[in-house]
């Protein structure tokens, strides 16, 4: 049996300065943006394996602490052109740093007492600089719309395990990638009698790892499993083809997307054996996965206080490519659903339950089993809309579990983790006043900035 513990906290400051500059053309405009961001953040997580009498067999505890700063900057030019016509380019870059100390402690069975064990901590700096280019141009003519465009990348990414560290770490001690890409990007609408629409598109995009996927050195999870990072990990590089189709009605709404999608460089955190009843666990490029499938939604009014938001998804999903020698090509139709209902039970008071099913999913080496999971809130608007309350129950049947089984060279390992279950929060917003932040300054989608071990 085994218990596990964790705990994270961060501090830090964010400021935002941003100019607009309006000329005489009518929608034309010039935009500077500055983001900075920096924090410290101190975490462990803890897992001590017990006898069914609840004597300690073993027990180990990691903690993790550092600092991160992030800076933002970006250079965006928008003009008309005719009647329909816009024109977009500009220039973005993000500097990401971050410096962490990390720890491995292991429990004295006797005392349950944990003492520092140097031959797992480790000091590791980790720095990214992206800069890019971009250009978007759209128009319509008649009852067909489009536009397209082309972003230029080039990224600078550095892992250094400082002197400091262990002897535990894997590969070199500094490695260094850098990489031009680029991501065309096409979209064509065409407007159909009866609110209808038809969108086509093609896009290629890019999806980097977190931070502590290049890690290199050893983390014990627990008596039987490990894990390190991969300071060599190559970003994923997605494109995806969609069809779709849109129908607005009075009080509904409908749409039908319809998708293939490829992966490359495909990032799988995969297992083999460490060595006799010990598992290890990596970040890996192991190939190319694919997506063919639909997504449908229907959302109407059943009545004036009581709205269904339906939605499914069914795609053939499959994965290949080669580990080791190892060569795999695993293919699974997979399905999920969600129903969400609301009940405005008057002008200030709603309830919200929303009921999700995914089915059987796979990766390279194993197989996930069902999740399904019922969440409801209640919503409560006083003091002249000013103040907001929000409970909210999540996973009411505590059916929201994980379990998956991997198989591999030499061996077959099962995984269960009982999430505790339901959780209930309660929420108080007040508003002074009608700010409302601008998305177009605040913009965290390009790295994470709450990494944390896994």
């Amino acid at each position: 049996m085994s218990d596990e513990d964790a705990y994270h906290k961060s501090q830090g400051v964010a400021a935002n300065a941003y100019y607009t500059q309006q000329f005489n053309r009518q929608g034309e405009e010039l935009r500077a943006t500055i983001t900075y961001q920096q924090r410290a953040s101190d975490e462990y997580s803890k897992n001590i394996l017990r006898n069914m009498d609840q004597t300690v067999i073993e027990g180990k505890k990691n903690t993790e602490e550092g600092p991160m700063e992030r800076l933002e900057t970006k250079l965006d030019y928008t003009r008309t052109s005719g009647q329909y016509g816009k024109i977009e380019t500009g220039y973005q870059s993000t500097f990401y740093n971050s410096k962490d100390q990390t720890e491995q402690l292991n429990i004295q069975t006797a005392t349950e007492q944990f003492l520092n064990n140097p031959a797992y901590n480790n000091e590791i700096k980790f720095r990214q600089d992206i800069h890019a280019l971009y250009f978007i141009y759209g128009n319509k003519n008649a009852a067909l719309g489009y536009q397209i465009g082309m972003r230029g990348e080039y990224s600078n990414r550095t892992v250094k395990a400082l002197p400091s560290a262990s002897n535990a770490i894997i590969g070199d001690t500094k490695v260094n990638i850098q990489r031009y890409d680029y991501f065309p990007s096409l979209h064509l609408s065409y407007q159909l009698p009866f609110h209808q629409e038809l969108m086509a598109s093609y896009s290629r995009r890019i999806e980097r790892s977190r931070s502590y996927h290049f890690e290199p050195f050893y983390t014990w999870v627990d008596a039987y499993n490990i894990r390190h990072g991969n300071s060599s990990l190559l970003p994923e590089y997605i494109n995806t083809y969609e069809l779709n189709y849109l129908k607005k009605m009075e009080n509904a709404y409908f749409s039908l997307e319809t998708y293939y999608t490829i992966t490359n460089n495909k990032v799988e955190w995969i297992r083999s054996v460490y060595d006799d009843n010990i598992i290890q666990r990596f970040p890996e490029n192991v190939g190319m996965d694919y997506y063919l499938g639909m997504d449908l939604s229907y959302s109407f009014n059943m009545t004036k206080w009581w709205r269904f938001d339906l939605s499914g998804s069914l795609f053939d999903y499959r994965v290949k490519g080669q580990w080791q020698d190892n060569d795999f090509n695993e293919h699974l139709l997979t399905w999920s659903y969600r129903i969400n209902q609301t009940l405005r039970l008057n002008a200030l008071t709603q309830l919200q339950a929303n009921w999700r099913y995914y089915s059987k999913r796979i990766t390279s080496q194993g197989v996930y089993q069902p999740v399904y999971t019922l969440d409801m809130a209640l919503r409560k608007e006083m003091m002249k809309r000013k103040l907001t309350g929000v409970i909210e129950l999540r996973d009411i049947f505590s059916t929201n579990n994980r379990e998956n089984t991997n198989t591999g060279i030499d061996f077959r390992d099962h995984y269960f983790q009982k999430i505790h279950t339901p959780v209930l929060t309660f929420v108080l917003t007040y508003r002074f006043n009608n700010y409302k932040p601008n998305n177009k300054i605040i913009n965290n989608d390009r790295l994470s900035d709450d990494e944390t071990m896994e």
